[in-house]
C-alpha cells in the first residue's frame, strides 16, 4: 500500500519495464507539474492515455520518492518537495552561469545595441536563461525561459554542431517544424550548416526561427562540452547577414573568454 492509501489492481507481466516505464513516469510528472490546482488520477489516465493500474503504480513511485504528493482531502496530485527542490537547484545553476556571463553580455549590448541572449541546452532544445534587450524601439521579442528547436535557431545549431553524430541523426530523423518560410528542414542542408558551424565557430540564422529576426551564436565550453550559447539577435532590416559576419570575430572571442572563465571556475554548471 502506498502513501495514497489505495490498493493497486493486478498488473500484467512485463508491463511498465525499461525505457517505457521511464517515459511514462516522466510523462506523468510533467502532467502533474503543468496542472493548475492539481490533477486527479482519472485525469492523469485520460491525458496520458494509460490504464488506471499503470498510472496508479507510477504515481505511487513518484509519491514515495517525494516528486509528487496527493492532497488527502481533494485526492488530487501536485508537485512534491523533491521536484521543487530540483527546479530550484536548476534555477540556481542558471543564475550562477548568468552572473559569470553577464559582463560580456553587457559589453556586447553596448557594442551592438542589439539584444543579447544566453541559452542552455534544456528539454531537447535551446532555452534562453538571460536576455538583455536592445535600446531600440524595434527589437527582438522576449525569449526568456522559452525553449526553441535545435534545427532552426542559431543557439540550437551551435548545440547540434557539438553533438555526436548519432544524436544529430536522432534529432534530424524526427518531424522538423517549419517555423517560417525560411526555416531549413532538409537534413542534408542542416548537416552542411553544422559542418560550417564547427569550422568557423559560430552559427547564424536569417528569419528561420521567427519572421524578420536574425541571430548569431557561439558556444561556451567547459571541459570540451558546450554548457551555454552566447547570442546576439535583432530585426532583419537592421541586423543583416553582413552585420552578423562583421560581429562574428568579437562574438567568438567573447565566448572563448567565457569558456576560459568557466574552466577556471572549477566546477560544472
Amino acid at each position: 500500500m502506498s502513501k495514497s492509501g489505495e490498493v493497486p489492481e493486478p498488473e500484467t507481466k512485463g508491463s511498465g519495464s525499461g525505457r517505457q516505464a521511464v517515459d511514462r513516469t516522466l510523462l506523468l510528472l510533467r502532467c502533474v507539474g503543468e496542472a493548475s490546482g492539481g490533477i486527479s488520477l482519472a485525469e492523469l489516465c485520460q491525458i496520458a492515455n494509460l490504464n488506471r493500474t499503470t498510472v496508479w503504480r507510477l504515481a505511487s513511485a513518484l509519491e514515495d520518492h517525494g516528486f509528487i504528493e496527493r492532497d488527502p482531502t481533494t485526492k488530487r496530485y501536485r508537485l512534491g518537495l523533491a521536484a521543487t527542490a530540483l527546479s530550484a537547484r536548476a534555477l540556481a545553476n542558471d543564475e550562477s552561469l548568468v552572473a559569470i556571463c553577464r559582463p560580456e553580455m553587457v559589453q556586447l549590448l553596448q557594442r551592438t545595441s542589439e539584444s543579447v541572449l544566453l541559452a542552455v541546452p534544456r528539454h531537447g532544445g535551446s532555452m534562453t536563461v538571460a536576455q538583455l534587450d536592445s535600446p531600440h524601439a524595434v527589437r527582438l521579442k522576449p525569449y526568456l525561459r522559452s525553449v526553441d528547436p535545435l534545427h532552426c535557431s542559431s543557439t540550437g545549431k551551435v548545440l547540434l554542431s557539438a553533438m555526436p553524430d548519432d544524436e544529430v541523426s536522432a534529432v534530424l530523423s524526427g518531424q522538423l517544424e517549419r517555423r517560417t518560410a525560411e526555416t531549413v528542414t532538409d537534413p542534408a542542408a542542416i548537416r552542411a550548416e553544422l559542418a560550417l558551424t564547427r569550422s568557423r565557430g559560430f552559427a547564424m540564422v536569417c528569419a528561420e526561427l521567427a519572421d524578420n529576426e536574425n541571430g548569431i551564436s557561439a558556444g561556451i565550453y567547459q571541459r570540451d562540452r558546450v554548457v551555454a550559447v552566447l547570442n546576439v539577435s535583432g530585426p532583419s532590416f537592421r541586423f543583416t547577414k553582413d552585420v552578423m559576419l562583421q560581429l562574428a570575430p568579437e562574438l567568438t572571442e567573447r565566448a572563448a573568454a567565457l569558456s576560459l572563465r568557466l574552466s577556471n571556475f572549477g566546477r560544472a554548471i
